[in-house]
């Protein structure tokens, strides 16, 4: 057994280490050499084995390859034995170059875009000390904006020094996403960049398609979120428990609840029963506010329009009422399960181990954790109760905003 194309070179010192053991006293070999034709060894070494032990050898290299091979010779023995082998390293020869990242053009430019009439600034990272020229192309290579940066000294959280170009002189949209507008200052070109006062029109459903693809307990459909589509995760169904019956944090209750549902918070599968109120409040109000609010077209949620979670409006509408019930059934059962003093459950949290990204197969065990109160006093307003049956939209449009 060994390790091939490992790079030698010829007068260099190298040190081999490794810990070895065989289930009986045996010899083996250990060598390093070419790893083909004519297999030439620069180092071999017969190894008395018995129990486990650390070996350390010293050899200067012989050869000068890119097809070094470090090998263990253990066969020939007519009886069975076991070998185990650890930590080997072979430590010498030239030193690994410095990682240097990648990243990219020094000119620094929002490759989202810029809005025709809005801000457009760049930074550029450059030791010059005094101002460089920087010139602003359309994607017809001709010359639209021109000036000289702004030095702008040694940047904090890089430590990198920066210069600033501002070239909001220039408001002509281009032709699309990538319209192919560039910046170059200091001898570096930036990557493509678009000028359009649509940039943003895609962003409400974006932020739609993030709220689906972070829903708990249900499965994720990949005709509607490409490359998202997983099963329901935290249901019970092996191999993680679910989240039917999570107990508390050590020290904190000696109870468990049933949390199904709400949202995923971040990587680690946490959920937040705060963010999920703020989650059903910000869906409902989208749903209220561009159905009914005064002044508004009767757009996104009211036609087909916005393709989310489904091409179907009324799918789209239950979906929107159903989160509002998923969370919002699950912040009740939270509270009125805990038998903490009246402390509310606020959170449902990984343990300590890997996360996993795939909500369904992840084993970590998972622990509820209680918010305990300041030491502050609150205040609070009573508001008059409204009739019965009567609904109004969680928000009211401006007049001007239509």
């Amino acid at each position: 057994m060994g390790q091939n194309d490992i790079p030698l070179r010829q007068g260099t010192s190298y040190t081999l280490s490794f810990s070895a053991s065989a289930s009986r006293p045996v010899t083996v070999k250990a060598q390093v050499q070419l790893s083909k034709d004519p297999y030439t060894a620069t180092f071999t070494q017969d190894i008395p084995l018995d129990a486990e032990q650390r070996y350390t050898f010293t050899f200067s290299s012989t050869l000068d390859t890119e097809y070094g091979q470090v090998s263990f010779h253990i066969g020939g023995d007519p009886e069975p034995w076991v070998f185990r082998l650890d930590d080997v390293s072979l430590l010498g020869g030239d030193p690994l170059p410095r990682y240097v990242p990648d990243t990219g053009s020094r000119v620094r430019v929002n490759q989202v875009g810029y809005l025709p009439f809005g801000p457009k600034r760049a930074t550029v990272v450059t030791d010059a000390a005094g101002p460089v020229p920087w010139q602003v192309n359309n994607r017809d290579g001709v010359t639209v904006a021109s000036g000289t940066s702004t030095p702008r000294g040694s940047d904090t959280s890089s430590g990198q020094r920066v210069h600033t170009v501002d070239f909001g002189e220039v408001t002509e949209a281009g032709a699309g996403a990538g319209a192919g507008y560039t910046l170059t200052a200091d001898g570096q070109t930036s990557y493509p960049f678009d000028i359009s006062p649509t940039l943003y029109d895609q962003l409400r459903s974006d932020a739609l398609h993030f709220f689906y693809v972070q829903r708990s307990g249900i499965p994720i459909s990949d005709e509607l979120a490409p490359g998202y589509g997983r099963p329901a995760g935290h249901i019970g169904v092996p191999p993680n428990t679910g989240d039917t019956h999570v107990p508390c944090r050590p020290g904190e209750g000696d109870y468990a609840l049933d949390v199904r549902g709400g949202w995923y918070d971040a990587g680690d599968h946490g959920k937040y029963v705060v963010n999920g109120g703020i989650a059903v409040y910000q869906l409902l109000s989208e749903y209220e506010r561009t159905r009914t609010a005064p002044g508004r077209a009767r757009t996104g949620w009211a036609t087909a329009s916005c393709a989310f979670p489904s091409t179907a409006t009324a799918y789209r509408t239950s979906w929107t009422r159903r989160a509002g019930s998923w969370s919002s059934c699950c912040a009740c059962r939270c509270r009125s399960a805990s038998p903490s003093r009246g402390w509310p459950t606020t959170r449902c949290t990984t343990t300590s181990g890997p996360v996993c990204r795939c909500p369904r197969t992840g084993t970590t065990r998972r622990a509820i954790c209680i918010r305990r109160p300041r030491r502050r006093r609150s205040t609070w307003r009573r508001r008059p109760r409204r009739p019965p049956g009567c609904t109004r939209p969680t928000t009211r449009a401006s007049p001007r905003a239509a």
